[in-house]
Formats: structure tokens, C-alpha cells, sequence
């Protein structure tokens, strides 16, 4: 989603690409990043997170390895021209910060 809003608000040569599939898919966009949160896991304690994100992009039709490293999951998406090709890595984290909120959101 954080690439979405940077090449949108960068003026990137993706972004006539991107806002049409942004706008097809805010509100889910949306509910997922609602989802995340409000269910916050402190590092190495991240079931919840892991479970709901990896059956996400297993439902998108990538690959999915569970536990790697315990909580973490690696997602592949395989080109069909050249699958032995050049090879993208996306890394994010998906643990919380122990802190107290005080932004009066429900998330």
C-alpha cells in the first residue's frame, strides 16, 4: 500500500498505472490496513498478522512459505517468460511498537 501512496504522491511515471488500480481497490485497501491496525503483535509474537497477510497474497495465486524465521512468510510471484529471470525483493515488517495510542481511531 506505502508504494501506492509514494509513486501517487511522487508524480511517478507508474502512477497513471497505479491510481487506476488504487481506485478499483481503496476500500479493501483500506479494510486490510484497518485490520493491521487494530491487531497489533509486538516482534516475533506476530500469528495473527502473519496468518491473515500470508492467506492474502496465497488468495492473490503467489506462493507462499509459512514460518520463516517463526512468524515470517515469504510470498513468490514467478514470471512465465523467464522464471529463472532477475529477481525482485519487497521486505516489510509487520510488528507493532509497544505504545499507547492517542488518536481517538477505532484502529
Amino acid at each position: 500500500m506505502w508504494l501506492v501512496f509514494l509513486c501517487l504522491s511522487t508524480g511517478s511515471e507508474f502512477a497513471g498505472h497505479i491510481e487506476p488500480i488504487w481506485q478499483r481497490q481503496e476500500k479493501s485497501l483500506l479494510q486490510h490496513y484497518e485490520w493491521f491496525h487494530s491487531h497489533p503483535e509486538l516482534s516475533h509474537h506476530e500469528e495473527q498478522t502473519s496468518k491473515y497477510f500470508s492467506n492474502l497474497v496465497e488468495k492473490l495465486g503467489l506462493k507462499v512459505v509459512r514460518s520463516i524465521g517463526g512468524t515470517g512468510f515469504v510470498a513468490i510471484l514467478s514470471g512465465k517468460k523467464s522464471p529463472s529471470g532477475p529477481v525482485v525483493l519487497y521486505r516489510a515488517d509487520m510488528d507493532a511498537l509497544p505504545v499507547q495510542e492517542n488518536t481517538g481511531l477505532k484502529y
